[in-house]
């Protein structure tokens, strides 16, 4: 964009403190805000909402041209402050220096100030990508799950009659059976489950076809037999016991979404994961894990049966064995997303260009499908996929989304997309979610690729060169703080109850107390989160694009919005109960998050009203959140002239209000009893 006072000179983007992106011109000093940016700037929204709205009444035309439509602005005159001019069609405001300094001064309740740091790097170059070694970090996956094992197994033959070779067999042969049908179980339970159908290699496009047989034999591996999924979401995997044995499955989405060059990385990255052997190694290591879960479940099973006085003793070992499952699904997950890093790598060295596997993870991962033509008659149910391991159920919600083409993008936004990299490359919260994901975060992984593309002689997918400004940790430690204090008091409540009701000794006022205030302090720390995750008493008319900009922004910390567009679709097609909506604007397209206090609610209100919304202009208030993907909890919908309400922040209010009214009775009534 061209400053609308020196049109030669760009706006160049910028940070500010509040973690708010504006458009500013190096020479003049001016600012460009975008529709409600505004707002994230003052102290008192509804004060600055209604100078705002005072200003419009008093409209003169302007000479300068909106840097959004190019268009002329038209001038108003800010309560006590100068004359600003503002674009009718977009929304933005341009604020010259001069005009930003005066308001500031006259206007107390407006904060705006730049962070420090460059936009980017100068001569910047991704280093070259560097791994370390495949079967190394294979190895120490694989022991950190197999070592507890053998603990476990040493332990049970020093204290039990259990022979080594009878425990080892016992294992082994568990291993071996799981091991050796698990690909046919999934052959069935897909074809059950999913109406997939196994086609010969030569059925698919000639180009796709020669592809796939010549790049098996370079590496010199079987072709995997092709499975088809007639579904509009597009996902390509794969799967086998043995090299001999495995299925590369495509989407019908896959093939009508992706172009050819996009569909050849995406099964360049599978034939990826087949060569380094990653589902021989993923299937052995999830044999340990699962064995886990089966022995806690035996123990936890026992305590039905045995008397109040030896429960402890059989819920001992329960937990001891589902401990040790959780803690060996994190070696998996690290070991999963290692490997995505490397089929990524085996992939860029395959095809013409990584930058067009980049290109395919975007459409994938992030929603922003170029326009095309899908089909809607094979409707799947992908969230029962995420229990078989197929697909992440984050993931699975970004594929929906990806199933509705955005009529106003014909090509990927790299603009915007950039933008929406930041959060995965700065937010702290980006690498908390990532360390319980199957996947590494898509921002890194094109990060990734653009180093390769760039060594490779070949042309990047995008340039991202930008700094990180500041570390976001204060943010990330009292997001932390308010998001889990309210668990971790209610953890230390259970824990101590549980000890209390097993105690054979009779509870003492200290007891007494101890509970009370516990309870006290969940109600408080109750309290505490739902001010800070609804917060805000206004909702800033914004639009997609500009929340994406935003980093400062988690599953606690939001951002208050009123967005006007359509709802094009549900969040999971074809599941009747899909309590989600995907919402779409002029400048692209975000999920809707309808919740509600009690899950039932959600999915009886999803049944009763998803006709109603579908294909429907509307108007959205509600907070914008950010975890593993962007949505938007719904506080209202206004459509045909009509507005529903959410119950979910009076039922959260409600509840911490009881909790609070619970605890602070219970520890009156002790203290009474004290003293009288």
């Amino acid at each position: 964009m061209r400053c609308p006072s020196k049109h030669n000179t760009l706006l160049i983007p910028e940070l500010t403190i509040q973690g708010v992106e504006v458009d500013h011109c190096k020479e003049c000093g001016g600012i460009w805000l975008d529709k409600g940016e505004l707002f994230y700037f003052v102290k008192n929204p509804k004060l600055a909402l209604k100078k705002f709205l005072y200003a419009l009444e008093n409209k003169q035309p302007s000479k300068r041209i909106s840097p959004r439509s190019l268009r002329p602005m038209v001038e108003i005159e800010y309560p006590d402050g100068p004359k600003i001019d503002y674009c009718e069609e977009s929304g933005g405001i341009w604020l010259e220096k001069n005009e930003l300094e005066e308001i500031v001064v006259t206007d107390q309740n407006l904060d705006f100030t730049f962070d420090k740091y460059k936009v980017a790097r100068k001569n910047s170059l991704p280093k070259k990508l560097s791994l370390p070694y495949y079967f190394f970090r294979s190895f120490l996956a694989i022991l950190g799950m197999y070592m507890p094992l053998m603990i476990i197994l040493f332990s049970l033959m020093f204290f039990t009659e259990f022979n080594e070779i009878t425990l080892l067999s016992i294992i082994s042969a568990y291993a071996l059976i799981i091991f050796a049908f698990s690909g046919r179980i999934m052959d069935l339970m897909l074809r059950k489950f999913f109406a997939m159908r196994f086609i010969n290699e030569q059925s698919l496009p000639k180009h796709i076809s020669e592809f796939l047989q010549n790049i098996c034999k370079k590496h010199n591996l079987n072709v995997p037999q092709i499975g088809i999924i007639e579904d509009n979401a597009p996902q390509i995997f794969c799967y086998g016991a043995t090299s001999k044995y495995t299925r590369l499955i495509i989407t019908r989405g896959a093939l009508e979404t992706l172009t050819e060059r996009e569909l050849i990385a995406l099964i360049a990255h599978e034939i990826g994961h087949i060569s380094n052997k990653d589902v021989i190694l993923m299937t052995a290591a999830q044999i340990i894990p699962l064995s886990f879960f089966y022995f806690y479940r035996i123990f936890w099973y026992k305590t039905y049966k045995t008397k109040r006085v030896s429960v402890i003793l059989s819920i001992f070992p329960a937990l001891i064995f589902y401990i040790l499952y959780y803690v060996t699904q994190f070696p998996i997950l690290w070991y999963s997303r290692i490997r995505e890093f490397y089929a990524d790598k085996f992939a860029g060295e395959n095809i013409e260009n990584p930058a067009d596997l980049a290109s395919a993870l975007v459409k994938v991962a992030y929603g922003i499908a170029a326009k095309d033509t899908r089909s809607d008659d094979y409707p799947v149910n992908i969230e029962a996929a995420g229990a078989m391991g197929i697909f992440d159920k984050n993931r699975a919600i970004n594929l929906a989304i990806n199933s509705y083409p955005n009529q106003y993008m014909e090509d990927i936004n790299k603009d915007l997309l950039k933008k929406a990299m930041r959060w995965d490359l700065w937010n702290p919260w980006a690498k908390f979610y990532e360390f319980f994901s199957t996947h590494p975060l898509v921002a890194r992984r094109i990060i990734n690729l653009i180093a390769q593309s760039q060594n490779r002689g070949k042309e990047p997918f995008l340039e991202f060169t930008e700094q990180k400004p500041e570390s976001y940790l204060d943010e990330f430690f009292t997001d932390a703080t308010i998001l889990y204090l309210p668990k971790i008091t209610a953890l230390m409540l259970a824990g101590i109850s549980i000890f209390l009701y097993l105690s054979p000794n009779e509870l003492t006022n200290f007891s007494h107390m101890t509970l009370a205030t516990l309870i006290t302090a969940l109600g408080v720390s109750m309290l505490l989160k739902d001010c800070f995750h609804f917060k805000g008493a206004l909702f800033p008319i914004t639009q997609v694009s500009s929340l994406l900009k935003k980093v400062k922004v988690s599953k606690i910390r939001p951002v208050p919005c009123t967005l006007q567009g359509k709802i094009i679709g549900q969040g999971i097609p074809g599941f009747l109960a899909s309590k989600d909506y995907i919402f779409e604007d002029e400048s692209g397209i975000i999920l809707l998050d309808s919740k509600e206090p009690i899950r039932f609610w959600e999915k009886l209100f999803s049944i009763l009203d998803k006709d109603n919304f579908h294909n429907k202009e509307v108007i959205i208030e509600g907070w914008y959140y950010r975890d593993s993907l962007a949505s938007i909890v719904i506080a209202s919908v206004t459509y045909d002239g009509r507005t529903i309400y959410s119950n979910k922040k009076i039922w959260n209010y409600l509840i911490s209000g009881a909790t609070l009214f619970i605890g602070l009775g219970y520890f009156t009534n002790i203290m009474l009893g004290i003293l009288y």
